[in-house]
């Protein structure tokens, strides 16, 4: 003999698959009335897409009262929804941040409808990546050495081809890489980087106008490695531009030396 609660168990999932099957959306374009991110009474929601996710999880929530686990669910998995007032946040949408949400609303809601939780916790790494692929808000990085000399002017191209002065120079003026090489762009790097725009010749630092066994001898005064600053009489041996004399700098004296 069947016990009646058994009998009442089958019943009840019988309506409740009933209920779920059968649910359409309403005029206003929900599968109910209620807030989905707000207990109310009614089974369902006033949003067909948050309510059909809701339900795929519980299915309670399309026929008993939309209780406060229909919300968690809401919140959890109906992305920006239940987070419309995070949006926009106060952080950079290209950078991760400790606060929910970033400062472009379009952006902020179209990461969170992809991943709730950037909207329910932090802006972290994964929001900033998330926000690169799918916004328009994030410029790409800015990656040097480009082509064109930094001590002078080379409109229409962006950037210049020594890695170190190029990005010191852009991190102060990011035009100078996402625009063109002005003469502003020039002068900052004929002020900011000795060691190639005082130098005429790379290597040459006896100034004789070659790269020989001479300048090598004084290059390796000039080595410091990893560690050390480099003085004025060694700026000619600092390739990178880095204030050290280093492996990188001994490779390309190497290949600017003189056959």
């Amino acid at each position: 003999m069947i016990r009646r609660s058994n009998i009442v168990q089958a019943c009840l999932f019988s309506l409740v698959v009933f209920a779920v099957a059968s649910r359409t959306p309403t005029a206003e374009g929900g599968c109910g009335s209620g807030d989905c991110c707000s207990v109310h009474s009614e089974p369902g929601c006033d949003d067909f897409d948050c309510c059909n996710e809701v339900c795929a999880f519980d299915e309670f929530c399309c026929f008993l009262p939309w209780d406060s686990s229909c919300v968690s669910l809401a919140e959890d998995h109906c992305g920006s929804l239940c987070s419309a007032s995070v949006c926009p946040g106060t952080g950079d949408c290209c950078q991760a941040h400790a606060s929910p949400g970033c400062s472009n609303a379009l952006c902020c809601d179209q990461v969170c409808t992809s991943n709730s939780v950037c909207c329910s916790s932090q802006w972290s790494s994964a929001c900033a990546t998330l926000a690169t692929q799918i916004c328009d808000v994030c410029e790409p990085p800015i990656v040097c050495p480009m082509a064109g000399e930094c001590c002078t002017r080379h409109e229409p191209t962006p950037g210049c081809d020594r890695e170190a002065c190029c990005d010191l120079i852009c991190a102060g003026d990011s035009f100078c890489c996402r625009g063109e090489w002005d003469d502003v762009c020039a002068r900052h790097a004929r002020e900011r980087c000795p060691n190639i725009c005082v130098c005429t010749l790379f290597a040459d630092l006896d100034g004789d106008g070659l790269v020989n066994l001479r300048d090598f001898a004084l290059f390796q005064n000039c080595f410091s490695g990893n560690v050390g600053t480099v003085g004025d009489e060694c700026a000619c041996a600092d390739y990178d531009g880095n204030d050290r004399v280093g492996l990188a700098d001994f490779k390309a004296f190497l290949e600017a030396m003189t056959p």
